[in-house]
């Protein structure tokens, strides 16, 4: 799996969040997701771990989006990492 570049800025966004959305992890700040995102992939988590991974595909695919979305990733990015 590749790991996504956290500081570098990008043209177009998956869900139109802005670059300043990445979390900078190279200058030590901390990433503060909005609560409701946490909340949400929590409980999408939650639902995988219940059902011991099986038949959770579409939870999984919710989780990667959301957390392709908190970290800015273009969809070439993207594309990139599920390749």
């Amino acid at each position: 799996m590749i790991a996504p570049s956290l500081s570098s800025p990008t043209a177009s966004k998956i869900g139109g969040t802005s670059s300043t959305s990445r979390c900078a992890a190279s200058s030590g700040s901390s990433c503060a997701a909005p609560i409701a995102e946490r909340e949400a992939v929590s409980r999408l988590a939650q639902v995988c771990l219940d059902a011991h991974g099986v038949g959770v595909a579409a939870q999984e695919a919710e989780i990667g989006e959301r957390v392709a979305r908190l970290y800015g990733l273009t969809a070439e990015e993207l594309a990139a990492i599920k390749r």
